[in-house]
């Protein structure tokens, strides 16, 4: 049975909630006048309804905070927490059946999700709104509420004078890692973009806007539309775009099956390369006309996270010239090589902001790079670390053999002392080796080792020195030298 308590809000109250909803459409940067008028009614509707539902749950409507392409966002107050909230519902328009089942799709897709870097739900509910002679059950969600937030971009460039580097990178790894979370649990965004990360102050930034979020179906085959905005899509989606009526807004049918985390890698990538230049831009304009002024990022951070944006593109190359920050390839490499550093998840991207932001550890992720390892083996003039799988790999009979094996061979004859063994010879290597990485992961002036090495890079490395001589046998070079049949 229908509820029928009398709305909270009188018809004057909801006329002044309309004026301020008409602020904020034709405030857009696309001023929707026209649309405003023809959906006036129908919003009428929808606050008084909302006076009726809000009330019992312990909310009351405040303000308008924001219109959207497919809903508007107001500002809710629940009572007894005295804690704000976020509304959203969707416009009542001509898409308004798709606009609510992205709704609710985005409803559904929050619920599963809860982490500080996601925009979290509180509560739901369905309001009735009659538009064009039908009526509509319209879903909403309450939602948490950032008191003056702004799109990622905007908000970094409208801040930068009081950010730290620091704390601009973090903005950096919370979008991500929003997108990580999201990832983690079967779901695809789809329209990542500086304008669905949001930052408040003192707050992290949060991935937000989940309407056209997909959920990975395992063996589904059937087409889905994807919609996403063309400036972050991935190429993959542009190819099969249907619908290029809004560039906002675009639509791809694309099977479930081939829905893919390299989606929204690429958005971000993006992104990233969009808020780098921009933020740039603007500190290059200061520079000009403010003296002594320096910007947030040192050229070391700049170049890391421009090396970031540009491995996030899951190795496709479009922009090859132009400035650092908005091309796709990394000085010095090329179309092929960008391919296989590429980032094949968000997890892998995180690492490289951890290791920006000294919050990773390499000699405890790989405890033969310490150079003050209390257990090692003594050779001349080196420490060599040995660690518990150093031990388990040159106990090998494989390698213990070398230790019967000269390294120079006939050498020995003419110079005595050369009488060093292959087994040696490896030690050496692999503490040569150890220093060598070392010095390019802290190189202080080129990031790009420690971007695109990773640990487990790092580790196949020592373990290539130390086996690289394996197969040697006694007298090998004196006799490659004697005979071709020696050579390999």
């Amino acid at each position: 049975m229908k509820d029928e308590q009398p709305s909270s809000l009188s018809e004057s109250k909801i006329n002044e909630l309309l004026e301020q909803l008409r602020e904020k459409y034709i405030k857009k940067e696309k001023p929707l006048d026209k649309e405003f008028a023809q959906e006036r009614e129908a919003n009428w509707q929808i606050l008084n309804e909302l006076g009726r539902k809000l009330p019992p749950a312990g909310f009351d409507l405040i303000k308008p905070i924001g219109v959207g392409s497919t809903a508007t966002v107001w500002a809710v107050h629940h009572r007894e927490l005295d804690q704000d909230r976020a509304l959203k519902v969707p416009r009542p328009d001509a898409k308004l059946k798709d606009t609510t089942k992205i709704l609710i799709d985005e409803r559904q897709r929050l619920a599963a999700v809860s982490h500080q870097n996601v925009i979290r739900i509180y509560g739901s509910g369905v309001v009735d709104c009659r538009f064009h002679n039908e009526t509509h059950a319209l879903p909403y969600f309450i939602m948490e509420y950032l008191p003056e937030f702004d799109d990622f971009d905007k908000a970094i460039l409208k801040g930068r004078k009081s950010l730290t580097d620091a704390a601009l990178i973090a903005y950096f790894r919370d979008a991500l890692t929003g997108i990580s979370v999201l990832h983690r649990d079967s779901i695809i965004h789809c329209d990542i973009k500086p304008g669905n990360i949001l930052i408040a102050p003192d707050k992290p930034a949060v991935v937000t806007d989940l309407g056209y979020a997909k959920l990975i179906k395992v063996g589904e085959t059937r087409d889905t539309d994807v919609r996403f905005t063309e400036r972050y899509a991935h190429p993959d989606l542009i190819r099969l775009v249907q619908d290029t009526t809004d560039p906002n807004a675009n639509i791809a049918p694309v099977p479930r099956s081939e829905l893919r985390e390299a989606f929204d890698l690429y958005a971000f990538g993006r992104t990233m390369q969009d808020v780098l230049h921009q933020l740039r831009a603007a500190e290059d304009n200061e520079a000009r006309t403010v003296l002594d002024t320096k910007p947030i990022l040192t050229n070391y951070q700049w170049a890391y996270l421009s090396m970031i944006s540009k491995r996030l593109l899951d190795g496709k190359v479009i922009q090859v010239r132009g400035p650092d920050l908005l091309t796709d390839v990394i000085v010095g490499l090329g179309e092929r090589e960008m391919k296989e550093i590429r980032y094949l998840s968000a997890e892998e991207a995180l690492v490289d902001f951890e290791k920006l932001l000294h919050l990773y550890d390499l000699e405890s992720n790989i405890p033969e790079l310490n150079e003050h390892l209390s257990h090692y083996v003594q050779i001349p003039n080196r420490h060599v670390p040995f660690t518990e799988r150093v031990r388990a790999t040159v106990q090998h009979p494989a390698f213990e053999r070398l230790g019967q094996v000269m390294q120079l061979g006939f050498i020995s004859s003419v110079y005595p002392g050369a009488r060093h063994t292959r087994q040696e010879h490896i030690y050496g290597t692999f503490a040569n080796c150890c220093s060598y990485v070392r010095a390019l992961w802290y190189d202080e002036y080129s990031c790009l080792f420690q971007c695109i090495m990773s640990k487990g890079d790092i580790e196949s490395l020592l373990v290539a020195a130390l086996v690289h001589d394996i197969a040697q046998y006694p007298m090998a070079h004196d006799l490659t030298e004697a005979a071709s049949e020696f050579s390999p």
